[in-house]
């Protein structure tokens, strides 16, 4: 996606400087780019929510352990 930015950048730059555009097309990094940004927070939601359902999951077991006596 970062290689898109950059290159719709260096287009934007050749047209205010009324340069001939490049031959060269690179959208579809841009749709890798979005897909893969889309696939890597996916991922990182799901880790999230299974650290959140272990945690709640170990917090109810210590509650049901009883409390050690004080000696």
């Amino acid at each position: 996606m970062l290689v898109w930015f950059v290159q719709m950048g260096f287009r934007t730059y050749r047209l205010v400087m009324e340069l001939p555009p490049e031959i060269e097309h690179y959208s579809w990094m841009g749709g890798v780019g979005a897909l893969l940004f889309l696939v890597s927070w996916l991922l990182a939601w799901f880790t999230s929510l299974s650290v959140l359902r272990e945690a709640r999951k170990a917090a109810a077991e210590k509650a049901l352990r009883p409390i050690p006596p004080m000696i």
